[in-house]
C-alpha cells in the first residue's frame, strides 16, 4: 500500500512540474522514498535500438510485485542492469 502511495505521489508531482522529468529521475526519487520507508525495491535499466538506428534507454522500478515507475514501457527494452535494495 505504501508503494502505491509513492507511485501516486510521483505521478501527481511530475504532472505539475514545469519541466520534463525522465523515468530515471522518477525511479531514483521513488527509490529514495521507498528506502526512507524501509521498503525493498529494484531499479532496472534497459536499452533498445529504435527503428531509425538510434539507441534508447529506459529506467523502471518495482517494489516487491508493485510497479512503481516506468513499467508500462519496460517490455520494449532489454534489461542491462538491476540494482536491488533490501
Amino acid at each position: 500500500v505504501l508503494a502505491l502511495s509513492v507511485r501516486r505521489s510521483l505521478l501527481a508531482v511530475a504532472e505539475r512540474l514545469p519541466w520534463h522529468s525522465s523515468r530515471l529521475v522518477r525511479a531514483i526519487a521513488a527509490r529514495m522514498m521507498l528506502n526512507h520507508r524501509s521498503l525493498p525495491s529494484a531499479l532496472h535499466l534497459g536499452v533498445r535500438h529504435d527503428s531509425d538506428g538510434k539507441m534508447g534507454a529506459h529506467a523502471w522500478l518495482h517494489c516487491l510485485d508493485i510497479a512503481v515507475v516506468g513499467t508500462e514501457e519496460a517490455e520494449q527494452f532489454n534489461p542491462v542492469a538491476a540494482f536491488v535494495a533490501d
